[in-house]
């Protein structure tokens, strides 16, 4: 399963406050929100003037 971040240089898309409407952005792709979807993080991207990168992770018991 392929799986994708939204990074801004170096700042990596977490999510939007529901209360302030702010979009969060965190340094480390480990404080990135992970998508399944491609075509959401692209949306979010192109919103953002960012780019979408993809994880790559692997299990290795499988």
């Amino acid at each position: 399963m392929k799986r994708y971040v939204v990074a801004c240089g170096q700042y990596y898309f977490v999510g939007k406050n529901t209360t302030s409407k702010e979009l969060i952005l965190k340094k480390g792709f480990m404080q990135g929100s992970v998508f399944d979807d491609l075509d959401k993080a692209k949306k979010i991207a192109e919103s953002l003037n960012g780019k979408v990168r993809q994880l790559t992770l692997t299990n290795p018991e499988e």
